[in-house]
């Protein structure tokens, strides 16, 4: 009981500095980037997040529910077979993301004459990198 308090204690005290350290980051690069740099800065960031939780499906919700079944049967061979299944999956979703965000991009840029937020696309490219990086690793 004592253990599982102090790791309780632990994860609050870990997300209490994520915020902070968030909170500070956030402060500095208003300051620094001035308001257009910051808007900039704050829709790739947005952009990013939307994308990554689009891209993985909710298949990081059901692998806390599969995983821990499949690990405590000792059924390695499924649960790697699951996580290679979910990693590539995330990954091809991630692509697919990437190239549909670049597409209505370039499109809104070749019909209405838009600047590409540049940002934007460079944020979005790193999807995949999220995601795995490479088809069937382990």
């Amino acid at each position: 009981m004592r253990q599982t308090l102090r790791k309780a204690l632990q994860l609050c005290l870990f997300a209490l500095v994520n915020y902070v350290l968030f909170y500070g980051i956030g402060v500095f690069l208003a300051r620094t980037l001035g308001v257009a740099g910051y808007k900039s800065y704050s829709v790739a960031i947005a952009t990013l997040t939307l994308a990554a939780s689009l891209a993985t499906l909710g298949l990081e919700k059901y692998a806390v529910r599969v995983l821990p079944v499949l690990c405590q049967g000792r059924d390695w061979s499924r649960a790697h077979g699951f996580v290679f299944f979910g990693r590539n999956v995330v990954l091809l979703t991630s692509l697919v993301l990437v190239l549909a965000y670049v597409a209505v991009s370039v499109g809104r840029t070749l019909v209405a004459g838009n600047e590409p937020q540049w940002p934007s696309l460079l944020a979005i490219l790193i999807l995949p990198l999220m995601a795995g990086g490479r088809p069937g690793g382990s």
